[in-house]
């Protein structure tokens, strides 16, 4: 197994929290790394190795990224959905009370030029 298959899980866990100020401390913590600034803790590596682990790093920096604005776009589409559903409610409940008020008056019809018409129930005596 490379030492890619090794280092992005574990830099995937630490980071996967961070919010994005964290974010961008810890990406400016690994450019001044990068670039040999912070000479102290600056490991000897090959060349090689170098341009693999900066790549790995530059690669779950955006990762990171891309997966909360991911997030950000569901939770918008979960906020929109409820919000359909809760008009559909509202058609589902004037469609409900229309339907009691047509059974109230009488059975609707149509009449041959269109227009609705209401025909009164008859009266049935109980002689």
């Amino acid at each position: 197994m490379s030492c890619q298959n090794y280092i992005r899980p574990l830099v995937v866990l630490i980071l996967v929290n961070l919010s994005e100020k964290e974010l961008d401390d810890y990406f400016q913590q690994y450019e001044d790394w990068a670039t040999g600034e912070d000479q102290d803790e600056v490991p000897i590596l090959e060349e090689e190795d170098f341009h693999m682990i900066c790549d790995i790093i530059e690669d779950l920096f955006e990762h990171i990224r891309c997966q909360k604005n991911t997030i950000t776009d569901l939770a918008q589409i979960g906020r929109s959905i409820k919000a359909l559903g809760g008009t559909l409610r509202e058609d589902v409940d004037s469609l409900k009370k229309l339907k009691r008020r047509v059974n109230k008056v009488g059975k609707l019809n149509v009449a041959e030029d269109g227009s609705r018409v209401t025909r009164a129930r008859k009266h049935v005596s109980r002689r």
